[in-house]
């Protein structure tokens, strides 16, 4: 399910990877320009950096699961289905992994946007 879930939203992200890779590229120059900037806008940095990991999360979740691997034929060699069981646990370990830093950007995301309002 987690699989079928991520699959199915790296197509469309897939399609914008362009603007993906252009958005974290001016946000990371921003990030940079405001983080070694003398008079330091520190209001920014926060923000820019969101954006980041936004952009770089959005870029990485169209690349590693554009793809779907077959399922599991059962009668196939062992070689090939012990290859595909593999493949399978290793992209639904790396789905979890996704899901848990989703939830840590995110709530990076609330944070930064919490202390752009308290300082505004």
């Amino acid at each position: 399910m987690l699989l079928n879930f991520y699959t199915r939203i790296a197509g469309p992200i897939s399609r914008w990877s362009v603007v993906l890779w252009l958005v974290l590229a001016a946000a990371a120059g921003l990030f940079l320009f405001d983080l070694f900037r003398p008079d330091s806008a520190e209001s920014r940095v926060p923000l820019s950096l969101i954006v980041v990991l936004w952009a770089g999360f959005l870029i990485a979740v169209g690349r590693c699961f554009a793809v779907m691997p077959a399922p599991v034929d059962p009668r196939a060699k062992f070689a090939a289905r012990l290859t595909a069981r593999i493949k399978r646990t290793l992209l639904w370990l790396l789905a979890l992994a996704t899901t848990l830093l989703f939830g840590l950007v995110a709530f990076l995301s609330i944070r930064a946007v919490g202390m752009y309002l308290q300082g505004a």
